[in-house]
């Protein structure tokens, strides 16, 4: 059975941070949205998957306009029109109430609208599945719904799947919960929402964070899509891209000793990252040479409108939103992170779940798996030195989270 989540997807949000657009991105900007929305319902039907799941923040405020309701209400005409079932549930930005709907519901859509987890039966192409979940009806909820939710062997014999818009903390103000929890719930597949970033946190069967499907702001980089999954005796899932802009951070180091080398240098850079969607940077240019006109401040801000307005005249569809001058120490790449943040990465790479995500499919070669997943103390040695590399290698400069 395939399904489809869409976590996070906030629409009608605006984008934050973005100066001097070209009229060809400001034009993309308007529609961001609903594009993105669009790109969505089309997926679900090419995939021909049976239920899309939206697990709360559909929309990035409780008063949703008119306008971004109609397009809701027909994406999911369209979906019913495939066959395709919708599961709907709300979170903390787009709180339920039923008041604020100008649309009534379309049959194969099934809102949960009670903060009581509260469990569906809904049909779908290949028989019945039952879906367990809970919404929203004010901006925070402190309760831990997880132990709320009825333990699979106890509802009936069918595919189930949870839905919880939350936290992963002990305590909080936005449905806080234990992952242990979750996993001994034992349902084939739970959609997770309200975090922006995309994290698995156990692959079988899959506990997931969809994270949003389309970046607003400078520090949604690590943006993936919505996840098409396979649930059944052998769960599996993939991330599917819908978002026509995306927001990028990387760092460039230039080796050209004029300023016609270094420009040369970033405008092929330019052209080798190009893609058929916008891309949105936010650069730091590494110099080892004593060019003086990489002291000025000023600098960065002329070469960033002379990029943006370059890519524009080359029909690259990127835009420079922060260019950064740095020099570096001689002998050393620079790496925006503090030797201590370093080290609370390295803590959480010791997580098998996290390190078997960050192996991809290296973790399913079985000697490579058995030999980290059952040697703890090999596995600590393998990050250990990873880290003692990075830390050999690279300049830090003092910044980063993890």
């Amino acid at each position: 059975m395939r399904i489809l989540q869409v976590s996070d997807l906030h629409l009608e949000r605006t984008f934050g941070g973005l100066t001097e657009p070209t009229p060809a991105l400001a034009a993309v900007l308007l529609t961001a949205n609903q594009t993105t929305f669009q790109n969505i319902i089309q997926v679900a039907i090419k995939e021909k998957v049976e239920l899309v799941i939206f697990a709360g923040d559909t929309f990035h405020a409780p008063q949703v306009s008119i306008a971004t309701q109609h397009l809701f209400m027909t994406g999911m005409a369209d979906l019913k029109q495939a066959g395709i079932q919708v599961a709907l549930t709300f979170g903390n930005h787009d709180y339920y109430s039923p008041q604020r709907f100008w649309f009534s519901w379309p049959e194969n859509v099934h809102v949960f609208t009670s903060e009581r987890v509260t469990t569906k039966i809904i049909p779908v192409t290949s028989g019945k599945l039952q879906v367990v979940g809970f919404s929203y009806q004010q901006p925070w909820l402190e309760s831990n719904l997880a132990a709320a939710f009825p333990p699979k062997e106890t509802l009936a014999n069918l595919p189930t799947i949870g839905i919880y818009h939350g936290e992963n903390s002990t305590q909080g103000h936005y449905a806080p919960f234990r992952l242990e929890t979750l996993k001994n719930l034992h349902y084939d597949y739970i959609a997770l929402g309200h975090i922006h970033v995309p994290d698995v946190l156990q692959f079988a069967p899959p506990i997931i964070y969809g994270g949003t499907p389309l970046g607003h702001n400078k520090k949604e980089t690590q943006v993936k899509g919505v996840v098409l999954a396979e649930i059944g005796e052998k769960a599996n899932f993939k991330f599917i891209p819908v978002a026509p802009l995306r927001f990028g951070q990387q760092t460039v180091t230039l080796t050209g000793t004029t300023l016609a080398e270094n420009l040369q240098e970033l405008q092929n850079f330019l052209r080798t990252k190009a893609q058929k969607n916008w891309q949105i940077w936010q650069l730091t240019l590494v110099v080892n040479n004593d060019l003086s006109e990489w002291q000025d401040p000023n600098y960065g801000q002329d070469l960033r409108r002379y990029l943006n307005q370059w890519c524009q005249e080359q029909d690259l569809l990127q835009f420079m939103q922060e260019l950064t001058l740095q020099h570096v120490k001689e002998g050393k790449l620079p790496l925006p992170l503090s030797s201590e943040v370093l080290q609370q990465y390295g803590k959480l790479y010791q997580e098998p779940a996290v390190l078997q995500e960050i192996l991809g499919e290296l973790w399913s070669q079985p000697t490579l798996r058995d030999l980290l997943a059952g040697d703890a103390d090999y596995q600590a040695a393998v990050v250990a030195g990873g880290l003692q590399l990075i830390q050999t290698e690279f300049d830090f400069q003092g910044e980063g989270t993890p």
